[in-house]
C-alpha cells in the first residue's frame, strides 16, 4: 500500500491509484510519493499528481505513475505501466552492471543512476571524493576502465559529481532514482563539490577531460570555505589598493562561474567605509562603498584579477 504522510485531496488521489493498482498489479507496487505534476507557484491546476512507484520484488525500480483526477482512473494504462516498470528494471540492471565496474577499481562509495531518452542514455555517477588537480588523472583513468565494462553509445551522456565525503549514505544510496538524473534537489547541489560532464567517449584525451572538470559555486564548500577565503585574500589586497580602513561584508557577495576557468569562481564582494553601515540589517545599497572583485582559483587558492567597482 501507500507509505507517506499527507492529506486531503493528495490522500485521496494516492487511494484512488493505490485501488486502481491493486486490480491490475496486485501486490506489486508501493506508492512511496505523490506530489503535484504542476507548479504550484505558478499554477493553480491541482487534478495532476505524479506518484513514485516502488516494486515490491525490488524496492529500487522506481517510476513514475502520472494520474489526472479528471479522467477515468486517472488516465492511466496498464500497458504504460508494464512499459514504465520494464524500463525501470533495465535502468537498474544497467546502474548495477556500472556501479560492480567502479567497485572492481576500488571505488566503494558510489551512487548510479542512469536512464533511457530518445537520444540514447543519460548518466549520472557520484563519486564521495574531492580529487584534488593532480589526482584527477587517475580518476579518469578510473572512469575509462569502468565505462568500458558498460555499453556505452557515441550519445550516452554522463554527469559526473564529486561529494562531500561524508555525505555517503544520507540520501542517496547505491541506486541514484532514475528522477534526481540531471537533476539538482538542493542536497546533492549542496554537497556536490565538482562536476564533470561528458558526452563520454574512451579515446576522448585526458587533456580534454580535465578541460571539463568543473566547480560547483553553488555548493556548501564554496559558501563556508571559498568564499571566507576569498574574503580574506581580498582583505589583504584592500590594505594596499584602497584608502583604509574599509569592511567587508560575507553574506552580500555575488558569485558566478568563470568562463575561462571552470575551476575558478568570480566573487564581487561589497565594502563599506564604517562598520556601522557594513553590519546594518539589511546592508542598503546606497550605503555600499564599492565591491572588490576578482577570481578565486579553486585549486591555487588565489584570488587574482581583481578590480573595484562602483556598482554590479
Amino acid at each position: 500500500m501507500w507509505s507517506f504522510f499527507g492529506c486531503g485531496k493528495k490522500k485521496a488521489v494516492a487511494n484512488e491509484a493505490d485501488v486502481w493498482l491493486e486490480k491490475n498489479f496486485p501486490a506489486q507496487f508501493d506508492i512511496i510519493k505523490n506530489e503535484y505534476a504542476v507548479n504550484t507557484w505558478t499554477s493553480t491546476d491541482r487534478s495532476k499528481y505524479k506518484l513514485i512507484l516502488a516494486s515490491k520484488a525490488d524496492s529500487e525500480v522506481q517510476f513514475l505513475l502520472f494520474w489526472n483526477t479528471g479522467l477515468t482512473d486517472g488516465g492511466a494504462s496498464v500497458e504504460d505501466v508494464k512499459k514504465s516498470l520494464n524500463y525501470a528494471i533495465e535502468d537498474v540492471e544497467n546502474v548495477r552492471h556500472l556501479s560492480a565496474a567502479f567497485k572492481k577499481e576500488g571505488v566503494l562509495k558510489i551512487s548510479v543512476g542512469v536512464a533511457q531518452t530518445r537520444e540514447g542514455y543519460v548518466a549520472d555517477v557520484l563519486f564521495y571524493a574531492n580529487p584534488t588537480s593532480d589526482g584527477r588523472e587517475k580518476w579518469i583513468a578510473i572512469m575509462r576502465r569502468a565505462f568500458k565494462e558498460w555499453p556505452l553509445t557515441p550519445q550516452t551522456n554522463i554527469l559526473i559529481c564529486f561529494m562531500e565525503e561524508d555525505y555517503f549514505g544520507k540520501d542517496f544510496k547505491e541506486v541514484l532514482p532514475n528522477r534526481f538524473i540531471h537533476e539538482w534537489p538542493g542536497p546533492k547541489r549542496d554537497n556536490c563539490i565538482t562536476t564533470l560532464e561528458n558526452d563520454w567517449a574512451v579515446d576522448l584525451a585526458d587533456a580534454k577531460i580535465l578541460a571539463r572538470f568543473s566547480v560547483n559555486s553553488g555548493s556548501q564548500r564554496a559558501l563556508n570555505e571559498y568564499l571566507p577565503h576569498a574574503i580574506q585574500l581580498a582583505s589583504v589586497w584592500a590594505k594596499t589598493n584602497i584608502k583604509n580602513p574599509i569592511y567587508l561584508r560575507e553574506h552580500d557577495s555575488s558569485c558566478d562561474s568563470n568562463a575561462h576557468d571552470l575551476m575558478a569562481i568570480n566573487y564581487c564582494i561589497p565594502y563599506f567605509l564604517t562598520a556601522e553601515a557594513a553590519t546594518a540589517e539589511p546592508a542598503y545599497d546606497e550605503k555600499v562603498a564599492g565591491y572588490i572583485c576578482g577570481t578565486y582559483q579553486v585549486d591555487q587558492k588565489t584570488f587574482t584579477h581583481i578590480k573595484i567597482k562602483k556598482e554590479l
